[in-house]
């Protein structure tokens, strides 16, 4: 891959770290304000920037695929990288589908939308009543039937960003 694009293009993944890095600072003060729509605001604004970087590193588009490989061997980034898992996209896309599916089953029909609080804190709530779930103590979210560890998320963007920093210096 030539230098110039890659260069770019890890410009942008740096931003889209940066933006990510924003976001996870803003959900945590929020988390201390007690603000739960605007923590999950944040929550959101951070697994869409986690999800752009993902796109680039590895592409939807098979047109994009040497792209993705090049920047990714740029990066010594493994196939096995947490932002390779599919579960982030699907979390951020067809949202809508899968909140129908889950209203469609959800018993009882009432749910919750924003928790921000470790399960079984809410008495006689059942674990499955909870659209949006954020434990604040082991920032573990969950999004209708899914669960991510937002702390290795995190961690995970922050070292990328860290690694695509030294190529810039290298390169």
């Amino acid at each position: 891959m030539n230098e110039e694009p890659t260069g770019k293009w890890i410009e942008e993944i740096r931003l889209q770290c940066r933006f990510a890095s924003h976001a996870w600072q803003e959900m945590r003060r929020s988390l201390i304000g007690m603000d739960n729509e605007k923590s999950f605001f944040y929550v959101h604004a951070f697994l869409n920037h986690s999800m752009e970087i993902a796109q680039i590193l590895w592409p939807n588009n098979k047109d994009c695929n040497e792209r993705g490989k090049g920047l990714r061997e740029a990066l010594k980034l493994t196939e096995d990288n947490l932002l390779n898992q599919s579960s982030i996209r699907r979390i951020v896309t067809h949202f809508d589908e899968r909140l129908e599916l889950w209203m469609g089953t959800a018993d009882p029909p009432h749910f919750l939308n924003l928790n921000v609080m470790p399960k079984g804190t809410v008495a006689d709530a059942r674990e499955d009543v909870f659209v949006r779930s954020f434990d604040s103590e082991t920032y573990r979210l969950e999004i209708l039937d899914q669960t991510f560890d937002l702390r290795d998320l995190y961690q995970t963007i922050r070292q990328l960003d860290k690694t695509a920093e030294t190529w810039r210096k290298l390169h």
